[in-house]
């Protein structure tokens, strides 16, 4: 069986408005819209609406890639 490492990070659907978490004073969340969740390790949740979801996600593809990159070297 092969580990997930990816536990922490979800796709959700909003169950009412959020703030997103990346650009409090610009972007929001709206009741059905989809957002990137994130629980840290104390347990908080930050929610992130789809443009910066993908910016985060843009940015941990790179880091994967680094480390698989070391892992094969």
């Amino acid at each position: 069986m092969v580990r997930h490492v990816l536990k922490a990070v979800s796709v959700e659907v909003a169950k009412a408005q959020r703030k997103c978490h990346h650009s409090r004073g610009k972007h929001k969340i709206a009741k059905e819209e989809r957002c990137l969740a994130v629980v840290e390790p104390a347990g908080n949740r930050k929610n992130y609406c789809v443009s910066c979801g993908n910016e985060i996600l843009e940015v941990a593809g790179e880091d994967l890639d680094a480390v698989r990159k070391e892992l094969n070297s």
